[in-house]
């Protein structure tokens, strides 16, 4: 995991663990937003997803949510898209 991160650049960032689940959130050296998640399902089945995006200004990060959702990205998907949480997309597409 280490010299993942190394090759990722990651300076800041989190680890949560719930379940079976392992998120890894953080910024890179030249300011992307990184999202990098492990799922384990306790049948041998293990999901593993790694998005990388640029990090947007509010407005911008709006007005894309609202033209991925209007394009038929399910909040989830457009969370993931654009490295933030899914309850942050709802709140941003409320507005």
């Amino acid at each position: 995991m280490s010299n993942f991160l190394d090759e990722m650049g990651l300076v800041e960032g989190t680890i949560s663990i719930k379940g079976g689940k392992k998120t890894l959130k953080g910024k890179t050296e030249n300011g992307q937003a990184v999202n990098f998640s492990i799922q384990n399902s306790g049948t041998g089945f293990r999901e593993q997803t790694i998005s990388v995006c640029e990090v947007l200004s509010i407005p911008d990060r709006r007005a894309e949510a609202k033209r991925l959702k209007a394009a038929g990205l399910s909040q989830t998907e457009i969370a993931g898209k654009l490295g933030v949480s899914q309850k942050t997309i709802s709140d941003d597409l409320a507005r």
